[in-house]
């Protein structure tokens, strides 16, 4: 049975005074809204250590390195935000604020980690696979560099078993993602939170929290996907991997024209999606500026 028998415990950051978030949601809170049968049958076959933490404004379970769950207080986010031990992100952004009531982030990491894409892609691909952002050649933008990206988004992307970008593990964890809405929901709602929020990292993630009744805070980021979706389908899973990799590929475009290159010409077609007047269509989500989509906990 998965219990969440170790615990550690982060300090606050702001002085010996701040209260930890352990008193607001607790190891036992945490543990009911993740542990599914599903979860605890990966879990036992896995071995890994389930662990629970807590800072200032944070709690979160890790297990071992194929599972993350966190909720995090935006109470302070925006400019004059401070950092805390477990946060890993920036949320310092005048659009950080959240301007509807009490929230709280969720971040989530998890698939099946008994089925590695290892297994049918090799090492480079994998790791091509699980984070084609660190892959692509901002420090060095040549057309050679920039081909290479391309030759090896081409071959992950025309895989008969292709995944999603971001992904470590061929399959995910059955029903995992709505109990864990629905049962976070619940306990947010006791604990006096009002919204359950998200930075969807991946297009695929946005059109997911979209089919789960999230909504976005700003217009122009539901229209920025909303341009996208227009161009891509979206009805099969292999539809959906592929239109996900076809817009983390408008990232890839945009270096390149940032660069003076028609990234047309570097892919040798003409998939590259615009707008009708021929700009590119990007993904609103950036190093300098978060896209957030929310959900009433009521």
């Amino acid at each position: 049975m998965l219990t969440l028998t170790e615990r550690q415990q982060l300090p606050g950051v702001r002085g010996e005074q701040s209260p930890n978030f352990e008193g607001v949601l607790t190891a036992h809170d945490m543990g009911r809204i993740v542990i599914t049968p599903a979860l605890t049958e990966v879990y036992a076959a896995a071995g890994s250590t389930a662990i629970y933490k807590a800072d200032e404004i944070s709690a979160q379970i890790t297990i071992g390195d194929w599972f993350k769950y966190k909720l995090r207080d935006r109470s302070s986010d925006g400019p004059g935000w401070k950092t805390s031990p477990l946060t890993d992100w920036h949320y310092d952004h005048p659009d950080d604020r959240f301007p509807l009531g009490s929230a709280v982030e969720e971040s989530t990491y998890w698939l099946d980690p008994r089925y590695p894409i290892t297994d049918v892609f090799a090492d480079e691909a994998a790791s091509f696979i699980s984070n084609p952002f660190d892959a692509l050649p901002y420090s060095d933008p040549t057309p050679e560099a920039l081909q290479v990206w391309h030759g090896r988004w081409q071959e992950v992307v025309s895989h008969d078993q292709a995944v999603y970008p971001g992904f470590y593990s061929l399959k995910a964890i059955p029903e995992l993602r709505r109990h864990i809405l629905e049962t976070s929901k619940d306990i947010l709602k006791t604990k006096g939170y009002q919204y359950l929020t998200a930075i969807p990292t991946w297009f695929h993630t946005a059109k997911m929290y979209e089919h789960l009744g999230f909504s976005y805070i700003y217009e122009s980021d539901a229209e920025a996907v909303a341009a996208l979706s227009s161009r891509l389908p979206f009805t099969s899973r292999r539809e959906r991997v592929e239109s996900s990799w076809m817009v983390m590929r408008q990232f890839w475009a945009h270096l390149a024209e940032t660069q003076g290159y028609v990234p047309e010409e570097l892919a040798g077609d003409a998939t590259i999606l615009r707008d009708d007047t021929g700009n590119l269509l990007t993904y609103p989500l950036t190093m300098e500026r978060n896209l957030w989509m929310y959900q009433e906990v009521a």
